[in-house]
């Protein structure tokens, strides 16, 4: 009876666990356990708040990199608007659905070398562009018209955002991934053990950070899609 209830009460905890995303000042307490960086501990040089920080930022641009981290947005068009600006943490888009209808990127190169002033046209937008300035904006040609003026749901490739206050979340909130926050204290024991020259853990700690990557992945790819009769020949 005892190890029943000992299991449920585990069986809760994980699953909470795995609802909550840890916040900045709890991934620095999980950072110093993994690394037995504590006061009672002398044996290795201790890390500073601020340097682990700086590694949990930097565990999550790694992260970022490998086009693992995926939020969704919705716009709508307005006729005779050509370009609209992206969220502050896009990197790039995954699926751009223009009403029910999946539609193909093109390049502001690729455009212009087919000879034609294709920011004339209005109409039903066939494609989307992405132009890169000061801010990213996505373009749509034609742009629409007042008759074409859908709304366009978007899957786009996150930025994560550098966490300061010691409230902040990993991964900008996005609690489809806080199954994974540990990632990020990996990542810091990663660096500090590369630091002082244990190359043998710090190994051990980089294959785990590289299998988490491909569990981020899996949450991804096992999200539904738009539209689930989709054929495969329309997917990207």
């Amino acid at each position: 009876m005892t190890n029943k209830i000992l299991y449920s009460f585990l069986t809760i905890f994980l699953l909470c666990q795995s609802v909550w995303a840890s916040n900045l000042g709890q991934l620095i307490r999980r950072s110093r356990q993994m690394v037995g960086d504590s006061s009672y501990y002398q044996a290795l040089p201790r890390l500073s708040d601020q340097r682990i920080i700086d590694y949990l930022n930097e565990g999550q641009d790694f992260v970022s990199s490998r086009w693992v981290l995926v939020q969704r947005a919705t716009f709508s068009l307005t006729s005779g608007v050509t370009e609209y600006f992206m969220p502050d943490d896009f990197q790039a888009p995954r699926r751009v659905q223009y009403g029910d209808r999946i539609i193909p990127e093109s390049t502001l190169a690729g455009m212009d070398k087919e000879g034609v002033a294709w920011g004339i046209t209005g109409g039903t937008p066939n494609n989307y562009f992405i132009r890169t300035t000061t801010r990213t904006t996505m373009g749509f040609q034609p742009w629409p018209t007042s008759v074409s003026t859908k709304s366009i749901t978007m899957d786009y490739y996150v930025q994560a955002k550098q966490m300061v206050s010691l409230s902040d979340l990993p991964f900008n909130g996005l609690l489809k991934f806080s199954v994974l926050d540990s990632t990020l204290a990996k990542y810091v024991a990663y660096r500090f053990f590369l630091t002082i020259g244990n190359l043998q853990v710090a190994q051990i700690y980089s294959q785990e950070i590289l299998a988490d990557v491909e569990r981020f992945r899996a949450i991804i790819e096992t999200l539904p899609n738009y539209r689930p009769g989709i054929s495969p020949s329309e997917k990207r």
